[in-house]
């Protein structure tokens, strides 16, 4: 026997709420977040290739920050807890080209231009809003609050947004293939408008591999010590060592 649309239509939205209800009713505050397979997959310490683009699609450039974009390094410390995720990354920075320090020799840190790269750190913190995996938390940028948002798109893609009053400013897209192998692209918007975009190529390390090549990533950067963990992602002295900002307890 057919039903009519009409009721076929108000069995559905029942089956929808149905389904919604059941998917929701967890316990998030105990929700174990590594029973997801991407959450597992994300879970431990990364190490990466990274380019970062301007808005017309070339390597970007900064004035505050006068090191190369077009192939710098990451360190991502990634834990996943209980129903909440930790990040402590630090971004190396080669040194500048030798043209570029020819029109603008100025630099942060105790280094010289063309001569030493530095390096920046960023955390980031989100915990569970829903029984599917979802994320969200606060993140603080020159002075101001923004909001992020993750969600599972199955077992091998996370998507992360970063909105500010509502409006997008940013949607990343992770790709997990399951071999120890992350690959990120980031779109990042202004006003509407694009204003950068960024790929990540990143593989999974042991915790020991991972402090071992960031230690001869800065000795090929010729880095110097005094730099270590030495600013933040608005460019300013960050103001803690490299051990306390790896501290994720």
């Amino acid at each position: 026997m057919k039903l009519p649309l009409s009721l076929l239509g108000a069995g559905i939205a029942l089956a929808a709420l149905s389904t919604t209800a059941v998917a929701e009713d967890c316990d998030l505050a105990n929700l174990d977040l590594r029973s997801f397979p991407a959450w597992e997959r994300e879970h431990g310490y990364w190490v990466g290739e990274y380019t970062l683009m301007g808005a017309d699609g070339n390597a970007f450039a900064s004035q505050n920050w006068n090191y190369p974009y077009d192939h710098y390094a990451g360190f991502i410390a990634l834990e996943v807890e209980g129903n909440a995720i930790t990040q402590r990354n630090v971004f190396l920075s080669p040194p500048q080209y030798a043209e570029a320090c020819e029109a603008n020799s100025s630099v942060l840190g105790a280094g010289a231009c063309g001569i030493n790269g530095n390096e920046k750190i960023f955390s980031a913190a989100q915990s569970a809003v829903d029984c599917s995996g979802g994320l969200s938390g606060p993140y603080m940028q020159f002075g101001m609050q923004l909001d992020t948002e993750t969600r599972l798109l199955g077992d091998d893609t996370v998507l992360y947004q970063v909105r500010m009053n509502g409006a997008l400013m940013q949607n990343q897209l992770t790709s997990l293939p399951g071999n120890g192998t992350r690959v990120r692209t980031a779109q990042g918007l202004y006003a509407g408008n694009p204003s950068y975009a960024s790929f990540y190529r990143e593989r999974k390390v042991s915790r020991e591999e991972f402090f071992d090549l960031l230690d001869a990533k800065r000795a090929e950067y010729n880095i110097l010590e005094a730099d270590h963990c030495g600013f933040d992602n608005g460019n300013q002295p960050s103001e803690i060592s490299c051990e306390q900002h790896f501290s994720m307890d």
